[in-house]
């Protein structure tokens, strides 16, 4: 018997709603498997991020300790060696020559093993990074040599190429590039700067009295402060670690030096220091008949912490100072309750490493996107003296009573650290459009001309229209008392800063 047309018809609805039930769930299918992808994406790129700046500090952790303890060998020698002082300055030449090498040797091993860490979490080469590797690289054969050290710069080229032989998982996001010069805390240097413009994120200039008068009363940049190479040569571009050799001489600025020298050499079983020795083999007494000096330490090269102290130290960087960014209430304002103890209040060393993913999404029409993950971490040390326990760069708990900035093997720990904390103006340094921007357009930015193709450009243009900054101003008029503190999180290019 024939079907009613009826029946026809409505079976053919039946299999459009079909066919559009099926496609909806095979989409639905598909954005879940993107959404599996992107988490787990995120979680191996936290895990090599963490990973890779671990490694990077804890070989700073190391470096610092093997440069210590071969200042104890010089404070050993100096003694031990007293009434022989020709025999004991060439063999503290030999000291101080090796503490050179290892200064770059230690943290280049820490981009090797931060690299392999990143790698074994399941993250490749970034072709960017390889590109500022390649760079470093062509710039390293400019390096000055010294006295003591005629092929630095071919030492270092190798150096850099075996740090990353096994490929360039990681970058190091805080690198003291030697052809970028920051101008201080200058806002065309700080990247936070940009991300704001670009965000329209008014609560971020709210916070920043500095920037806030700037977004009311904007009339120019003017000339940028002249900016200074930061480190200058003693330290490798990536992962140093802010020290750098002075003559023993320093020691005669620091209070109470030779009882804080001996009390150092009884704390690391130093047998042939005693009072007599370092009198007469560091610090070269008693005077002869003509009043001069014997000859002694004070001569030698002894290896600091790079606290900026100073005046003459033209590559000073005073890197090893107070841990403003930590204070919960400085500038950044960090979501913490309390700030570092005081025995770890400081600044110095600290890596932050960057490391990047492609990720393709298999939902038709979405195309890939870029994400990337930045951590941070560093070494921590505290010092045992006699009056308390203090940090690595004092003698006595009270900052500034007792400075005694000499390095000693004092790093027990690695810990991450919030990205705040890890040389802010510096950050950045592994994203190859902002190095090449703050290197090679700011200049020219200063004085109101921007570059095509560049997005740091393009936020100044925003930065540069009026009307742009007077409708952040009318905003926070309106809405500045819903402006919140930012906390912690992460988010898929790689969590605030606040995050680690």
């Amino acid at each position: 018997m024939a079907r009613h047309p009826r029946h026809i018809h409505e079976g053919g609805q039946v299999a459009l709603v079909l066919v559009f039930l099926l496609a909806s769930l095979l989409v639905l299918a598909l954005m879940n498997v993107d959404v599996f992808l992107a988490a787990r994406s995120k979680n191996r790129l936290t895990d090599a991020g963490d990973a890779a700046a671990l490694a990077g500090a804890r070989w700073q952790g190391l470096t610092l300790n093997l440069i210590g303890q071969l200042n104890l060998a010089h404070l050993d020698i100096a003694c031990r060696y007293a009434e022989d002082p020709l025999l004991a300055s060439n063999l503290c030449a030999g000291v101080a020559a090796l503490q050179e090498r290892i200064a770059f040797a230690g943290p280049l091993m820490g981009c090797f093993d931060a690299n392999r860490a990143a790698r074994l979490n399941g993250v490749g080469e970034f072709i960017e990074t390889r590109q500022l590797l390649q760079e470093a690289v062509a710039r390293a054969v400019n390096l000055p040599s010294t006295a003591t050290w005629p092929d630095k710069a071919s030492d270092y080229t190798l150096m850099l190429q075996a740090a990353f032989s096994e490929g360039a998982s990681a970058g190091v996001d805080n690198a003291n590039l030697y052809n970028l010069d920051f101008s201080g805390d200058h806002p065309l240097y700080s990247k936070a700067f940009y991300n704001a413009i670009d965000g329209e994120d008014w609560c971020w200039f709210f916070f920043r009295e500095e920037y806030m008068a700037r977004l009311k009363n904007f009339t120019g940049w003017g000339d940028l402060p002249p900016g200074t190479q930061r480190g200058g040569y003693c330290n490798p571009e990536f992962l140093g670690c802010a020290v750098r050799p002075r003559q023993g001489h320093a020691f005669l600025s620091l209070p109470d030096a030779p009882a804080i020298l001996l009390d150092i050499a009884t704390r690391h079983g130093l047998g042939s220091v005693n009072a007599e020795t370092l009198a007469r083999g560091v610090f070269g007494m008693p005077q002869d008949e003509q009043g001069l000096r014997r000859p002694c330490a004070l001569d030698h090269e002894w290896w600091f912490y790079d606290t900026g102290a100073d005046p003459a130290g033209l590559d000073a960087t005073g890197e090893w100072r107070p841990w403003f960014e930590m204070d919960p209430s400085g500038g950044d304002r960090l979501p913490i309750l309390s700030g570092v103890k005081d025995e770890y209040d400081e600044f110095g060393a600290s890596t932050a490493m960057r490391v990047y993913e492609w990720i393709g999404p298999v939902t038709p029409g979405v195309g890939s996107n870029l994400v990337f993950w930045t951590a941070a971490a560093k070494p921590f040390g505290r010092r045992e003296t006699p009056y308390g326990t203090c940090t690595v760069t004092q003698y006595a708990p009270t900052r500034g009573e007792r400075p005694f900035p000499l390095v000693t093997p004092d790093f027990t720990d690695v810990r991450l650290i919030p990205l705040a904390g890890a040389s802010e103006m510096r950050l950045g340094t592994s994203d190859l459009p902002w190095v090449r921007h703050t290197r090679d357009h700011v200049p020219d930015c200063a004085h109101g001309l921007v570059f095509g193709g560049c997005t740091y450009c393009r936020a100044l243009e925003k930065w540069n229209d009026p009307q742009f900054r007077r409708r952040g101003v009318d905003w926070l008029a309106e809405n500045s008392g819903t402006c919140r503190r930012p906390g912690g999180g992460g988010v898929s290019s790689g969590g605030t800063r606040h995050a680690h």
